[in-house]
């Protein structure tokens, strides 16, 4: 997945406002790194025997604990905490993952307290990587990005899928005869834009009540009477306050 298309972001404020501009870049980060990772399955590792010295990078358990004494967000600590199981080879790896995870904004803040409290030590890899031991590596960090990239979005989906329709509609719409929005000037061009403007009117009417509908509810939760009036739905055997059980 590419990064977000400029109309497509303004698409997503508009219609998923709980997701803010900083959650979308991280998102965006998130699947730059997940491409970066992908390009790494097309080398093949060196198959001979090999000493090699590598610095690595690790998240602990110690190095949280060092991260909230010197006084470092909790919001921040509770992101880091996912990369607890993974080492990184060289500084600029682990960087790189910990602005996907944190934001560029938390990684400019706090950079030099998290380069202070992770392990960092040297280790000495004596056994080159099959290339199934290669592959298996990389696709899990690949997995492990896609589900965090996937956990912003979690309670949208369905909201996100009906922007991203609607997105497509518009723009084959629009491109239909160049960005001029030209007059057709065959039968058959008439016909595709028709066609193209028929199917976009579609996507807004079925998106409609999809995207409307989560506008008005983040709209009343903003308010501070808004919760007072979004009706949820009653749970198995539970009795609203005054009302008389029934058996």
């Amino acid at each position: 997945m590419m990064p977000f298309n400029f109309s497509f972001r303004l698409l997503l404020r508009k219609f998923i406002p709980q997701v803010s501009q900083e959650e979308i870049d991280r998102h965006e980060s998130l699947y730059a790194f997940r491409n970066t990772l992908s390009q790494e399955l097309d080398v093949v590792p060196e198959s001979d025997i090999v000493v090699v010295d590598v610095q690595c990078y690790k998240i602990s358990e110690d190095s949280l604990k060092k991260l909230k004494r010197a006084k470092c967000s909790d919001e921040v600590i509770e992101k880091l905490e996912t990369m607890k199981k993974w080492d990184f080879a060289e500084k600029e790896n682990f960087l790189k993952f910990i602005e996907s995870v944190i934001g560029k904004e938390q990684l400019n803040k706090y950079q030099p307290e998290i380069l202070r409290c992770a392990e960092n030590k040297t280790q000495h890899r004596q056994d080159a990587e099959t290339n199934r031991e290669y592959q298996e590596r990389i696709n899990k960090k690949i997995k492990i990005v896609n589900d965090t990239a996937n956990e912003i979005f979690k309670d949208f989906k369905k909201e996100f899928d009906a922007v991203q329709q609607l997105w497509i509609a518009r723009r084959e719409f629009a491109l239909e005869q160049g960005n001029l929005l030209q007059i057709p000037t065959s039968l058959d061009g008439l016909k595709r834009f028709v066609g193209k403007g028929t199917n976009y009117v579609k996507i807004v009417v079925t998106t409609f009540p999809i995207l409307r509908k989560n506008q008005v509810k983040y709209l009343l939760e903003t308010l501070p009477f808004g919760k007072k009036l979004i009706r949820f739905p009653k749970k198995p055997n539970h009795r609203v306050p005054g009302e008389k059980s029934r058996k």
